[in-house]
């Protein structure tokens, strides 16, 4: 018996910022329950889906052919930078004060626009910067190093901003949400289906 049970796998596969921030994390306390299980993690920057995976996680939409996708909520948009970063370039007030400062991310020197709401009004700007890379971590590496503002789910920001290594702003102002689902094969494991209610809960809780 130990030993069919130290040969089952479980295969995940998830964006690459959710698996360092959020899952790896809160990994341990899945896995007591299930001490012989071994997991798989595999990582991407954008999940495409299943692939050979058990279970997949994925911010954003998925694609139509899906069809196995759960939803697991929404988590709000979030505008920071770093303290140097602020006090050098100065700490906006209102969307229009955009047009002065650097943002880091992805396609961000593109025509890039980003809606602001807030009572009914809604602002439009452009975002610039210097740099563009291709993953959300370095991007938030980026942003610590004081080379400009980042956006992201408040979850995955959440720490820097309570250790101080970034500042909220506009934090008045919705800038959007960003979904999370789960998706998962048509016949799962009783691991699998753990591991699912282990991802809404650690997810949902944020």
């Amino acid at each position: 018996m130990r030993s069919q049970m130290t040969s089952q796998v479980l295969r995940v596969a998830a964006d690459s910022i959710l698996v360092s921030r959020i899952i790896i994390p809160r990994l341990q306390t899945f896995r007591s329950k299930f001490p012989f299980l071994s997991i798989q993690v595999s990582t991407e920057e954008r999940c495409r889906g299943l692939g050979e995976a058990d279970v997949a996680v994925c911010l954003g939409s998925p694609s139509n052919s899906e069809m196995s996708a759960r939803s697991m909520g929404s988590w709000p948009l979030t505008m920071a930078g770093a303290p140097n970063y602020l006090q050098t370039y100065g700490v906006p007030r209102v969307p229009t004060d955009l047009s002065s400062h650097h943002f880091v991310g992805g396609d961000i020197p593109k025509d890039v626009r980003l809606t602001l709401t807030k009572r009914g009004r809604n602002l439009s700007v452009r975002l610039a910067g210097p740099l563009t890379v291709t993953d959300t971590e370095s991007a938030l590496a980026a942003g610590i190093g004081g080379m400009g503002l980042v956006i992201s789910a408040q979850p995955i920001l959440r720490h820097d901003i309570k250790e101080g290594r970034l500042i909220s702003v506009l934090a008045s102002w919705d800038i959007g949400v960003i979904e999370a689902h789960v998706l998962v094969q048509e016949a799962l494991s009783p691991e699998a289906e753990a591991f699912v209610e282990f991802l809404v809960d650690t997810m949902t809780e944020h």
